[in-house]
C-alpha cells in the first residue's frame, strides 16, 4: 500500500541527509525510488546488500542495528559487486574491440539502426 509522510512544514523543509542513520526517507544513503519534497517515499538503501535494499520513508535505519559480522558481510557483498562490474566492463570492452575490428561491407544501414531522417527527399538510395 502506498503511504506518504504527513506533509507539514517540518517534513517539507527537510533535506537529504537530515536523518542519516535514523530514518530512511531523508537519509543521504537512500537510493533510487519514488521521491517527493526531497523525501524518498519508497525505494532502496544504498548501504544494504543488493537483495535486501527495499525501504520506505519511515523505515528505521537497519545498519545501526547490525553487528560486526553483519557489516563485514555487507562489505564482502559490495566487494563482490565491484568485481562483477569490473568483469562486466572487461567483457564490454572486449565486445567493442571485436566489433571495431570486424571487416565491414559497404551496405545500407538496417532499418532499425537508422535515424528517423536517414533518407530525405532527393537522396540517393541503394541500387
Amino acid at each position: 500500500m502506498y503511504r506518504e509522510p504527513i506533509w507539514n512544514s517540518k517534513n517539507i523543509n527537510r533535506k537529504k541527509g537530515d536523518t542519516d542513520f535514523e530514518q530512511c526517507g531523508w537519509c543521504s544513503y537512500s537510493g533510487s525510488g519514488s521521491y517527493k519534497y526531497n523525501c524518498m517515499i519508497e525505494g532502496n538503501c544504498n548501504l544494504l546488500k543488493r537483495y535486501d535494499k527495499e525501504v520506505t520513508f519511515d523505515t528505521d535505519c537497519k545498519i545501526v542495528k547490525f553487528g560486526k559480522l553483519d557489516i563485514a558481510s555487507i562489505i564482502e557483498s559490495k566487494i563482490n559487486e565491484i568485481e562483477e562490474y569490473k568483469n562486466m566492463i572487461k567483457n564490454r570492452n572486449n565486445e567493442i574491440n571485436i566489433l571495431q575490428n570486424l571487416q565491414i561491407n559497404n551496405i545500407p544501414i538496417l532499418p532499425h539502426n537508422r535515424k528517423f531522417d536517414h533518407f530525405n527527399i532527393d537522396d540517393n538510395i541503394w541500387r
